[in-house]
């Protein structure tokens, strides 16, 4: 999450999440990465505000700023996971494809990945929408 340019204070905030998005289904993968896109709004609009910041190091997140600033940073990580599942996974029906699509374009769309290869992995996918070959 880029909420803060600048240090963040001392300390180390564990925050995690055991998933494991291979078994998740194209519908599932979609699912869980629309509400993770809302997720990191929410908290990328918190973490902005003064209240999260050090008093006298504006820009600089306190103790609780962190903390969401850590949740906002596992929240990426499975975003990045569903991603990388959508892009190596065969989808072999037509609804998984478009699935597969909306998940690898949302990533071109959200800025996240490099226009080119996002481009053609959707161009690989569409080119077997509806003719029944895995993509």
């Amino acid at each position: 999450m880029n909420a803060l340019p600048k240090g963040r204070p001392a300390g180390n905030v564990q925050i995690s999440a055991d998933i494991d998005v291979s078994t998740l289904s194209f519908q599932q993968l979609s699912d869980l990465r629309d509400a993770l896109k809302t997720m990191t709004e929410v908290i990328a609009g918190l973490v902005s505000q003064p209240r999260f910041e050090r008093q006298k190091e504006r820009r600089v997140l306190n103790d609780a700023g962190v903390f969401l600033d850590g949740i906002g940073h596992m929240v990426d990580v499975v975003d990045v996971a569903i991603f990388s599942e959508a892009k190596k996974r065969a989808a072999t029906t037509d609804e998984d494809k478009a699935l597969k699509f909306g998940i690898i374009a949302a990533r071109y769309v959200d800025g996240a990945e490099d226009p080119g290869d996002v481009l053609a992995e959707i161009a690989h996918v569409v080119a077997g929408l509806g003719r029944g070959e895995p993509s």
